[in-house]
């Protein structure tokens, strides 16, 4: 089954000289459709990040990649960092949709950054998960795991169809839902070819490594250990460098360590073929359980000794892997040096057979797809600009208040305020509205449902619990309290005879009309409307229209429309 539709590919990786899971399925795809084009987007360039560090964007803006003519190049510019919220995921989402419309692409989109998890309902493009490593294992600040969970929720709940790479991821996104195990592979034809020696490679014996250099990946301690297992071993280190500061600095003060950088995919075959031994000391965590490392088919082809930490992809591979622990890696270091054991190549899957799997994965998405609305344009000035005003009150207001909750979708109007004491928590749905003025002296919990509208300058004042309910509608100038002071010795002040404190609460699809008092311990049952200008002191029955101070019951509610007076509040402008 082969799927001509164009792809949006939002990759964790950059279209670059160091080939990864993503290029090598897309040149297949490619061969697979000649009418196909990509839009490959490379990860996003951080403006606060390159500001603080003065690091000068690079390849920035839409190109092609070079020597494919089918394939579009775009780094998008994250202009806000993840922690101020969605927002700034939703800014790189733009830039993506913009990029497709401007090259008229009508495209399958291929998630592998789940920060892009929210483009695909958005643009209504048929959503393919491809889950190459399980981020929620590696260890991350709780902000950034957080917002790690609720992505990768996402994309689980809306994704038409999800692709893994191993067995552990299988086990565990298949818990949620069906997916796909699609492995890596390799390029047969270009890691079985013999090749001259590289110039830059160290004289024998030399032990060379073959992969990204990341904390979380490589054992930097045991790497620091092997030059000095063997007279005379030179260890090459080859691909791009993501160590931290600390790490790296470590590993160059090892004599006999060399850090040759990353070098162009078609030129590792030689590093593997001229090696005497290849390492992998990957460090043994949930994180690298989760991997499908493309070097253990690359070195399972070119034959090569090998020697592995017990990870995943070399475990129990046999042919040319032997595999050992962290306390005898060294050992078994020294007796393949030693022995000298021919190479031995094995066959394995390539990526045209890979790049078979996945094109009927996106044959399915497609199909899932086709008859889905498509709201275009998502993203037009004229449909984002209005908004944006109040999405960045709303990422402005969570800063503001680390002890507060404002869920996806609320749209938070001028001059709103939460005075949040130590000990109080708030809490407000999603698709909630609070309009101008709103002010909320919380010194317990408030906890407000979803889609709740506040109208102009409301006011709550929280002591113990004030609980609203989904769908209320808090007309402007309204007060809610669960505190009032006490007044029953007139020979005291009022300030000093303290106050009566007790919760409140308004169920469900709840009416407040403007002007409207709550006092302390009241509770409104679901669906009750409260004409405007009324003080509520004591509990209403769920389901009737009561007005007046006191406010009384007039009636139950009929299909009759709201009572006369009642008023509601407005979206914030």
């Amino acid at each position: 089954m082969t799927n001509a539709k164009d792809l949006v590919v939002c990759s964790l990786e950059p279209w670059d000289q160091v080939w990864r899971r993503n290029q090598l399925l897309v040149e297949q795809l490619l061969l697979r459709a000649p009418q196909r084009r990509v839009l490959f987007v490379e990860p996003a360039w951080d403006l606060a990040s390159g500001v603080r560090h003065r690091v000068a964007p690079g390849g920035m803006g839409l190109r092609r990649a070079p020597g494919l003519d089918r394939v579009w190049r775009l780094r998008p510019v994250r202009a806000l960092p993840p922690r101020l919220g969605p927002l700034g995921d939703e800014s790189v989402q733009v830039q993506v949709w913009r990029a497709a419309h401007r090259l008229r692409l009508d495209p399958v989109l291929w998630v592998n950054d789940s920060a892009y998890a929210g483009l695909g309902p958005a643009a209504g493009w048929p959503v393919v998960y491809d889950i190459t490593d399980d981020w929620l294992l590696a260890d991350a600040p709780p902000r950034e795991r957080s917002r790690r969970e609720r992505l990768e929720d996402l994309l689980l709940a809306t994704a038409d169809q999800v692709v893994v790479c191993s067995p552990a991821l299988a086990a565990s996104r298949g818990e949620v839902r069906s997916v796909h195990v699609i492995p890596n592979a390799v390029d047969a034809q270009l890691f079985s070819k013999p090749q001259p020696r590289p110039v830059d490679l160290p004289p024998a014996p030399v032990a060379v490594y073959v992969g990204t250099l990341h904390d979380e990946r490589v054992d930097v301690e045991l790497l620091s250990r092997l030059p000095s297992a063997w007279p005379g071993l030179s260890v090459a280190l080859v691909g791009p460098n993501c160590l931290s500061a600390a790490s790296q600095s470590r590993l160059e003060a090892v004599p006999g360590l060399h850090l040759l950088g990353p070098r162009p995919y078609e030129a590792v075959p030689a590093y593997l073929q001229h090696a005497d031994v290849v390492v992998v000391p990957h460090v043994v965590t949930p994180f690298s359980e989760s991997l499908d490392p493309i070097k253990a088919y690359e070195c399972l082809t070119v034959g090569t000794p090998t020697l592995a930490t017990p990870v995943p992809g070399f475990v129990g591979v046999g042919g040319c892997v032997r595999v050992a622990d962290r306390a005898s890696f060294e050992r078994s270091l020294i007796q393949l040096l030693t022995t000298r054991p021919s190479p031995a190549p094995t066959v394995v899957p390539t990526w045209v057979d890979r790049a078979a799997d996945f094109d009927a994965v996106l044959a399915m998405a497609a199909m899932a797809g086709a008859d889905r609305p498509r709201p275009w344009p998502r993203w037009s000035p004229r449909r984002l600009l209005p908004g944006l005003a109040s999405r960045l009150r709303l990422q402005a207001l969570r800063l503001r208040t680390p002890n507060a909750s404002f869920q996806d979708g609320c749209q938070v109007g001028r001059r709103v305020s939460f005075r949040v004491g130590p000990a109080g928590r708030v809490e407000v749905g999603a698709q909630s509205v609070l309009d101008t003025g709103l002010v909320a002296e919380v010194h317990g919990r408030l906890q407000v449902g979803r889609r709740v509208v506040f109208g102009h300058h409301v006011t709550l004042g929280v002591a113990s619990s004030l609980e609203i309910g989904d769908d209320c509608l808090i007309g402007e100038m309204c007060s809610l309290r669960d505190h009032d002071h006490a007044f029953d010795d007139p020979t005291r002040p009022i300030r000093d005879q303290g106050r009566r404190v007790a919760g409140v609460r308004l169920g469900d699809d709840v009416w407040l009309g403007g002007r409207v008092t709550i006092t302390a311990g009241v509770t409104i049952g679901t669906g009750t409307v409260v004409g405007a200008g009324s003080v509520v002191t004591r509990d209403l029955p769920a389901g009737v229209v009561a007005a007046g101070a006191p406010a009384r019951i007039l009636r139950e509610r009929r299909a009759t429309g709201p009572p006369h007076g009642a008023s509601g509040g407005s979206d914030p402008s």
